[in-house]
């Protein structure tokens, strides 16, 4: 018994360590994962006061080449937390921010409704609750009644598997807009610094603005983000799916809508390669805009001067994308019209590796087309929506037996297909060769 009351009474205390060794080591991976990614943000702790029974624990994000684009150069966090019997408990605040302070006093007449409470436990794994209460706030001469929210993250201390979850009420600006509920969860674990596998689920809700003449309005959007890796032939699939119910803008109107987007057998390797140059360059570009940050007009000189060279410098970092099998694919488009319904699938496969390069003799030999991509895709429109435009019906181009749709019904129908080193459309060969 008396062994059990010493390890209970020092359990805080124990407690209190390991939460230091994991705040410590998460700092150090975050660093670290900052650094490789090519951006020079960065975690530091100011100061780690450790008692017996709480820590105080002030820590800061330096922003670095960010601050151009944040208009801030660091986050200040002051961090008290409480050591528990199976677990340290903190809250957070802002206070040491004046940027903070100023909004809080100057739009929130002094109220601040943002709470954070992290939870660290004995294996090491943090969870932190972001919570805002209910808040109204003047922008522009405009009322915005906020609405409460809160939004969970947790991960491990290697920072290598996240999840999170959150929902907030939305807001409403003087009648003339009101967003819904706004939800979000997601799963994602590390591969590499640039790779992540997992998805992430968003849906809003019951979204109106009638700020304009014509109404803008929608009963729900739903997304869905997910990436995978096949380790077997380190490739990527990255596919979005996304489904609105009952869109109105004005006149016109979308009963309903989904469609699936996906690009599939990505090379890993290109991926990681493409994303360090970009990094890299926008890391540089950043650095600059933050030198000229004072003076607009040269600003945007620089941004539209640099933009032509970023496209330059990214050419061949979108070389490495290009490989034997990327596809590129949208399925099962379906969108619901009062007039009738668009439905459309279409696949588009790399059959080779390839440079930019490698495309220009396409425009004087349309025929190599067909030993660079293979295709497939399949478009119904409803007539009563696109008429019977000559352009869409008739053949516009050498070689073609019928135009790029043939009219069924009360629908144009457009089906076009690659095999045996043939491209068929509408069920006829498409004659590409010009000799």
């Amino acid at each position: 018994v008396l062994l059990i009351l010493i390890v209970a009474a020092g359990a805080p205390f124990i407690n209190g360590l390991l939460m230091e060794k994991t705040i410590r080591n998460v700092f150090a991976e975050a660093n670290s994962m900052y650094t490789e990614s090519g951006f020079d943000y960065s975690l530091e702790i100011i100061d780690y006061d450790r008692n017996f029974l709480t820590s105080d624990i002030e820590w800061k994000i330096n922003f670095g080449s960010l601050k151009a684009v944040y208009g801030i150069e660091e986050i200040i966090f002051t961090e008290h937390a409480r050591h528990g019997y199976t677990k340290v408990t903190s809250t957070t605040n802002f206070e040491k921010n004046e940027w903070f302070q100023r909004f809080v006093e100057k739009k929130l007449q002094g109220e601040n409704p943002f709470t954070i409470t992290t939870s660290y436990s004995l294996f090491g794994d943090i969870e932190s609750v972001v919570s805002s209460d209910p808040f109204s706030i003047t922008l522009e001469d405009e009322v915005i009644d906020v609405h409460p929210g809160e939004f969970a993250i947790a991960t491990d201390s290697d920072l290598k598997h996240f999840t999170s979850s959150g929902k907030w009420r939305g807001f409403d600006v003087a009648g003339q807009v009101s967003v819904g509920e706004i939800a979000v969860d997601s799963e994602l674990e590390m591969i590499s610094t640039f790779l992540w596998k997992g998805y992430l689920n968003v849906s809003t809700r019951d979204f109106l603005s009638q700020a304009t003449e014509e109404a803008f309005s929608y009963t729900k959007i739903d997304g869905k983000y997910i990436l995978d890796h096949d380790r077997d032939s380190n490739t990527l699939a990255i596919q979005t799916n996304v489904s609105i119910d009952d869109l109105k803008a004005g006149r016109n109107r979308i009963e309903e809508a989904s469609a699936q987007f996906a690009v599939n057998n990505m090379s890993a390797q290109g991926y990681e390669e493409f994303m360090k140059v970009y990094t890299d360059i926008m890391s540089e570009v950043l650095e600059n805009l933050a030198a000229i940050k004072d003076d607009p007009a040269k600003a945007g000189e620089f941004v539209e001067e640099q933009m032509g060279e970023v496209g330059i410098q990214l050419i061949a970092a979108y070389e490495k994308l290009l490989k034997r099998d990327l596809e590129l694919q949208i399925s099962d488009l379906h969108i619901v019209f009062p007039q009738g319904d668009v439905k459309a699938d279409i696949t588009l496969r790399l059959l080779k590796d390839m440079t930019l390069m490698q495309f220009v003799p396409i425009i004087g030999q349309p025929d190599l087309a067909l030993e660079i991509f293979y295709l497939n895709s399949d478009i119904k429109l409803p007539i009563e929506i696109v008429g019977e435009p000559p352009l869409l019906l008739s053949p516009s181009y050498p070689g073609m037996q019928t135009g790029l749709f043939v009219k069924e019904g009360d629908t144009l129908h457009h089906n076009a297909e690659t095999r045996d080193n043939k491209l068929f459309l509408n069920g006829k060969e498409f004659e590409l060769s010009r000799k």
